[in-house]
């Protein structure tokens, strides 16, 4: 299994000490590289540091956005994995979404991690569903890739729904008519306030 470095590029990315701001603005993109995922942290000079290491055994990474999971003013990942890819079944395996709660001061933890019902887990966007104050998670999973055909079949749109202290619900399925699913948003198109 080959692993992943992951590195926000956005400059939303101010981790450690930022102000929560709006969800579009907050979605943080990731570049791939090889061996553990990180993210920027501000330095003093309003300048990047040093990245600061989120996992280690990152398979597959596909994303990383920024949200404030538990409530606490500072902004913690979110990531989803798309897992490997087997030939014998001829699809991914594995896909992952996690939360790394943010200390404050630059310092990330798993707090929670699922793995996906779907395969191919390819985008995640957080965004407050029920209008509870707790940041929900919606993944997109573009299902199973056959090269032979280049097609998809079995996609998935999945939301967690953050049940506070720390938790978050098992995975509800709200789509599987979403084959080859590379993304997601989420906004109120119709302006009822949900």
């Amino acid at each position: 299994m080959k692993k992943t470095i992951l590195t926000i590029t956005a400059l939303v990315a101010f981790a450690a000490h930022a102000q929560p701001v709006s969800d579009a603005e907050r979605a943080g993109r990731l570049s791939t590289g090889n061996g553990e995922a990180a993210t920027p942290t501000r330095a003093a000079d309003d300048l990047f540091g040093a990245p600061q290491t989120l996992a280690t055994d990152v398979v597959g990474a596909r994303c990383v956005r920024l949200a404030d999971m538990d409530g606490d003013d500072d902004l913690d990942a979110v990531t989803v994995e798309m897992g490997t890819f087997d030939s014998d079944l001829d699809r991914y395996v594995g896909s992952q979404t996690a939360w790394y709660a943010n200390d404050g001061s630059g310092g990330f933890t798993l707090q929670w991690s699922a793995a996906t019902n779907a395969d191919g887990a390819s985008d995640v966007f957080p965004f407050d569903f029920e209008g509870d104050g707790d940041v929900d998670l919606l993944v997109a999973c573009f299902g199973d890739y056959t090269y032979d055909t280049d097609s998809y079949a079995n996609g998935e749109l999945i939301w967690y729904r953050n049940e506070g202290g720390g938790t978050m619900s098992s995975e509800i399925s709200i789509s599987t008519n979403v084959d080859g699913v590379q993304s997601v948003v989420a906004a109120d198109l119709d302006g009822d306030d949900d």
